[in-house]
């Protein structure tokens, strides 16, 4: 149910649930509708649930525009955009943008994060714990921040993924994947095959896969591909 303190100390499911729609309710009218003078405030909330539903995932706002389009909502594409950009001035959600070494050559493409897990309950139809700690990391990156550092997140064209690339000026300096689970030989297979990936092509050696509970240093293999990988446990790392 997210950290909102009036939510974590409410013990009624019911009450977390209807607190959480009144803080999503403020943030709609106060922080956006009211702030910025907007109008249409069902698109506002109509956005702002898309985001939460899509959180630690990847959205584009070209498609957003081109699904719009076809239901015959007229919106232009720098309407869309400055929503976007409204949604994140008003702290309830981040875009983590995709790394490309050329700026020019970045794609218009971004992961979602939530400013609190709580409001992803408003609008998901079943828990998944996995989500929620890969959200935890992206707000606990983001308090850690200095000018200096920047965070994407890795994807190549075989759609192989690395959750959050660290970096510090032109030096990628850490490379974080996150899995609940890595008890799953498929599952841990997948999250290692993509960091010794990324870590070969970002000239990275610092490999580190957050989890529930499994912690240790392991020196994985993918083919001619090796690395010495690090399990840290998602609690000790939010306490480092």
């Amino acid at each position: 149910f997210g950290g909102f303190p009036e939510v974590v100390a409410e013990s009624n499911t019911e009450q977390k649930i209807k607190n959480l729609e009144s803080y999503f309710e403020l943030t709609v009218y106060k922080d956006i509708v009211e702030r910025y003078k907007i109008r249409d405030s069902a698109f506002v909330k109509w956005f702002l649930k898309s985001l939460a539903s899509s959180y630690t995932k990847e959205i584009s706002f070209n498609k957003i525009y081109l699904t719009l389009k076809s239901q015959g909502r007229k919106i232009s594409k720098d309407e869309l955009y400055s929503y976007s950009s409204v949604v994140e001035d008003s702290l309830f959600a981040f875009y983590l943008p995709k790394f490309s070494t050329s700026v020019r050559k970045r794609e218009p493409v971004s992961k979602v994060y939530l400013c609190d897990t709580g409001y992803a309950k408003l609008a998901e139809t079943q828990e998944d714990i996995g989500k929620k700690m890969e959200n935890a990391v992206f707000l606990e990156l983001l308090r850690r921040k200095t000018p200096l550092f920047e965070y994407f997140f890795w994807k190549n064209q075989q759609q192989e993924e690395v959750d959050f690339v660290v970096k510090k000026g032109r030096v990628v300096k850490e490379l974080i994947q996150v899995c609940r689970d890595v008890s799953h030989l498929e599952t841990q297979q997948r999250e290692v095959r993509a960091l010794l990936k990324a870590g070969r092509e970002l000239k990275c050696k610092n490999l580190v896969i957050l989890t529930e509970g499994f912690e240790g240093e392991k020196k994985e293999q993918w083919f001619d591909l090796t690395g010495n990988i690090l399990y840290i446990p998602l609690w000790k790392w939010l306490l480092q």
